[in-house]
């Protein structure tokens, strides 16, 4: 009897112990900071009553307690996340039991685990997963009207004398789908339908599809983040550059013999970030042997509607003495590895980091070449944007 109240007791004090071992370790780094060797982050929220005192009535003021309620949970929540301790260990406990144990993915909606140690982005991007693999696409009409907007901004441009080249990216779910524990849908995705479209209408478009099959006995993108590696941009490099010049004959192309090899220790990789862990890998690297391109300042007011995280990379120039011609880019991150490259074949290289061409932009920059990215799972957003700028767009 001693024995099993023993082991009651026991397990009780473990129990308690798991319980409020969190908590005592919050209130040891709020109280002694300096020896836990912490620093807090964010501060607690104040008390928040201002819907409340300015509610008429009872109907008021029951609808202030609630809107000041909510106001201090939205703001409570990151404090606690950032203060919250043992939060990694946590997480990780999280999914080894989800994933040892019950053999599912932790966070499907935000990484699946393929196989060969492949990780690809869920559904929460942009519904990025289904679009890729086929099983949700843009309707028709949407396709058609589209091809029909970028066709009217390839006009757009060539009535203000320069060159419109459309560059959507094939993203790794749809490059590697034999890796992820989803069949791949038999009908079209809205990628290869846009470029079914595209092509009809003349517009000059860069089907990266190609160029990356190409290599495709080479790892053309990282096991553990969304993007693809230097190699799969060297490659898409080559088809870019060989598109621009079938029309602009005196715009330098890097041939091998003008690039070096690096290897580089990659870390923080997205996909792995959003697991709670570390992931270090190589990455084989290729850059220019010879760097003509310098970095100059910025010239241009970042828009109020750019994301804060934007502000210190929305604006990218670039300028080389070496060569002559101009060209204006509408990226996002995927073109970071391309821009290294990019920046050695023309005289000016200007990136802007944002979803959609702006042609009040291309009027003050004129450039030579307008270069509008985008990624397969953004396409559908970017419509919608491409929408209301047409409606604004200078004549």
């Amino acid at each position: 009897m001693k024995i099993n109240n023993l082991h009651s007791w026991a397990f009780t004090m473990l129990f308690a112990g798991v319980i409020f071992l969190p908590i005592t370790l919050q209130v040891l780094k709020d109280a002694i900071p300096e020896t836990l060797k912490t620093k807090q982050v964010l501060d607690l929220p104040p008390e928040y009553h201002f819907h409340i005192h300015n509610g008429r009535g009872l109907k008021g003021k029951i609808k202030g307690t609630y809107l000041d309620a909510v106001y201090f949970v939205n703001n409570f929540a990151p404090w606690f996340s950032s203060h919250f301790p043992m939060k990694t260990k946590f997480l990780q406990l999280f999914q080894a039991v989800k994933t040892n144990i019950f053999c599912v993915d932790p966070f499907p909606d935000k990484v699946i685990t393929g196989s060969n140690g492949w990780l690809f982005a869920g559904d929460d991007f942009n519904r990025g997963l289904s679009e890729q693999l086929g099983y949700e696409r843009m309707k028709n009409e949407e396709i058609e009207d589209f091809a029909q907007i970028l066709s009217n901004l390839d006009g757009w441009c060539k009535e203000n004398g320069c060159f419109f080249i459309f560059l959507p990216i094939q993203e790794k779910t749809s490059f590697y789908h034999e890796f992820v524990p989803l069949k791949k849908s038999s009908q079209p995705t809205t990628l290869e339908l846009i470029l079914k479209k595209a092509a009809e209408k003349g517009i000059k478009t860069i089907d990266v599809r190609k160029s990356l099959a190409s290599g495709n006995q080479m790892q053309l993108y990282r096991k553990e983040d969304t993007h693809w590696n230097s190699i799969g941009a060297w490659l898409v490099y080559n088809q870019l550059m060989d598109t621009i010049n079938t029309n602009f004959w005196r715009v330098k192309k890097l041939n091998p013999y003008e690039i070096e090899n690096r290897f580089y220790i990659l870390k923080n990789m997205d996909l792995a970030k959003l697991l709670n862990r570390e992931s270090n890998s190589y990455e084989f690297l290729v850059l220019p042997a010879n760097e003509h391109a310098q970095l100059i300042d910025k010239q241009l007011k970042i828009p109020d509607t750019s994301p804060p995280e934007f502000f210190n990379n929305w604006e990218t120039r670039f300028q080389n003495a070496a060569e002559s011609k101009k060209i204006l880019v509408f990226a996002d991150s995927y073109f970071v590895h391309l821009a290294i490259l990019v920046k050695e074949s023309f005289g000016e290289t200007v990136i802007i980091r944002q979803p959609n061409p702006d042609t009040n932009l291309i009027r003050i920059e004129k450039p030579d070449i307008v270069i509008f990215e985008v990624l397969e799972r953004l396409i559908n957003d970017n419509y919608e944007t491409l929408k209301l700028e047409q409606k604004t767009r200078p004549q």
